[in-house]
């Protein structure tokens, strides 16, 4: 873990006068200090009452002493002090004993603890499949052993899906229908539309944005399946599971850590839409997992990612206002990235992809694709109807030679051809009910200055082949997009698992967008007016 300097975190008026008096107390100072203990001193400056600061010392010295070094033991901690009166002391045995020092479990040992309790109750799980409830078996592992306690509670989950997922298989047409007959999540479906109705935070195209159209939102609420093996959420493809090693290489890379990312496009300034989903991000996903970690929240960090891949929409000074405002509203990310930081990594998998037999590249122009998507769309949604009409709407290019398509890729990179010309395209399924899974656009030719990247590329990928490999790349534990991003789950874990060695797989997660009566919250849409100056720039109250 690198070091982080305590300066870092004092920079916010409202906090850091609170944090350099724990610090204080620690007996640490602004010269150095691992991140990990900076995180937990800070979470102590923000949870610990001022009438119980007279166990400020204790607790700050357990910190820095590595006996409290998990936020689950930092909310015991809290807790412990907060049901004490301030008056009474509490000796070190005390607090060693309520905040589980000295108990640790191995991701062996817990891996061996969680398939015990699956065997205990495998066969009723295999008589009710998808029906039986595994968020319940999440809570009895975590009574079954002390130590369990305080293990990663997202470790759990996945070992958890990992063996629903190895003793059931995929969830099959059947497993859908059952739990659709039950009624399960038929309320939830009602709700999710109600809260997309009032609610929903910051979408559009970068996932973030607030934005996004009708159009998405319709094929959002025909899409939604319920009875998803992720907890809590819906649909899920059985291409996004793990394997153990890449959870494994996940763990290591992260140290535990749960991360997140808030990847904005820079191609307009960030409005109310986006604080949602920074909050979101920065704050209120953890907060949510505490729910299933015995209210403990996790260890955890966010990104800012600049969704950088259409250098015609975006500049540097949108780049410089998001970082402020991020800023302003309170957020330090922990790091600082952009998605053209890796368009080497991106188009060296293009090329993979193509040799894999997976990506082609093809001369429709864009009216052209268009008009094969609109003729899919009117076929009857049969396999020989669909399988008759295929000529009519799958591009004559998709079988061109894999030494061609690589040629002309290269070629593409090189500048040798026009914009419009070629575009890469992923080999995916026609016979889904999802556009995006329509051999959709990998890469494109844009022969224009990246704000970023410089004249350094005449080719971009696009968002539906970036995000989810750039994901992968940082280590994002969750991907949260608004609600319309739901149907591109396909997309997403048919692209990783493609490159599942060496990717691993974030959780995708939709939260609903933000909508105000009465107001703009799409960034494409408030850019009109900006650029057609209907309004007087972006800090128009209007």
């Amino acid at each position: 873990m690198e070091a982080s300097t305590l300066k870092q975190a004092v920079k916010s008026k409202k906090i850091g006068p609170r944090f350099v008096q724990v610090a204080q107390a620690a007996g640490v100072d602004a010269s150095g200090c691992e991140r990990p203990v900076t995180n937990l001193l800070y979470m102590i400056a923000t949870k610990l009452k001022a009438t119980h600061d007279v166990f400020l010392g204790q607790i700050a010295t357990a910190v820095v002493t590595n006996r409290l070094d998990t936020n689950q033991r930092v909310t015991e901690a809290l807790r412990l002090v907060h049901g004490n009166n301030p008056e009474a002391t509490i000796t070190e045995a005390e607090l060693d004993a309520a905040c589980g020092v000295g108990l640790s479990i191995s991701e062996e040992e817990l891996a061996k603890v969680v398939e015990s309790e699956v065997a205990k109750i495998r066969s009723e799980l295999e008589e009710k499949r998808y029906g039986y409830n595994i968020a319940g078996m999440q809570r009895v592992c975590v009574s079954c052993d002390p130590r369990m306690k305080w293990a990663n509670g997202k470790l759990i989950r996945d070992n958890l899906l990992r063996l629903q997922l190895e003793i059931l298989g995929p969830k099959t047409e059947e497993d859908v229908a059952n739990q659709k007959k039950s009624g399960k999540g038929g309320k939830k479906d009602k709700k999710g539309k109600k809260d997309k109705k009032k609610s929903g935070g910051g979408g559009g195209g970068d996932g973030n944005d607030g934005g996004g159209g009708k159009k998405s939102g319709e094929e959002t609420k025909e899409s939604t399946t319920d009875g998803n093996v992720f907890l809590d959420n819906a649909r899920m493809p059985s291409t996004a599971f793990n394997t153990k090693e890449a959870i494994a290489k996940h763990k290591e890379a992260t140290k535990g850590i749960i991360r997140t990312r808030f990847p904005p496009e820079p191609n307009g300034y960030l409005h109310i839409g986006h604080a949602k989903a920074c909050n979101l991000n920065f704050e209120g996903a953890f907060n949510m997992l505490a729910a299933s970690n015995n209210g403990v929240v996790p260890p955890h960090e966010t990104f800012l990612r600049f969704d950088d891949t259409n250098p015609k929409a975006e500049e540097a000074e949108f780049i410089e206002m998001i970082i402020e405002n991020v800023k302003w509203l309170g957020w330090t990310p922990s790091k600082v990235t952009y998605s053209s930081d890796n368009f080497q990594q991106l188009y060296d998998f293009g090329e993979r992809l193509i040799q894999q037999g997976d990506a082609f590249v093809c001369d429709q122009t864009a009216a052209e694709m268009k008009e094969c998507k609109d003729r899919r769309r009117e076929c009857a949604p049969t396999s020989e109807a669909l399988e008759k009409a295929r000529p009519l709407y799958v591009s004559k290019w998709r079988n061109r030679p894999k030494e061609e398509s690589l040629k002309l890729f290269r070629e593409m990179r090189d500048g040798v051809h026009d914009e419009g010309s070629y575009t890469l395209r992923l080999k995916m399924d026609w016979t889904s009910p999802f556009p995006v899974m329509w051999d959709t656009v990998a890469y494109r030719i844009i022969k224009h200055p990246h704000p970023h990247t410089g004249d350094k590329w005449c080719i971009y990928p696009t968002y539906d082949y970036t995000h989810c490999i750039v994901d992968s790349l940082e280590n994002i534990d969750y991907s949260l997009c608004t609600l319309e991003f739901e149907a591109r789950r396909d997309s997403y874990y048919w692209l990783v698992d493609k490159l599942a060695p060496p990717l691993y797989k974030s959780l995708q997660y939709e939260f609903s967008r933000l909508n105000i009566e009465y107001a703009q919250l799409s960034k494409r849409r408030l850019k009109l007016l900006v650029d057609g100056k209907h309004v007087n720039g972006w800090d128009d109250p209007r």
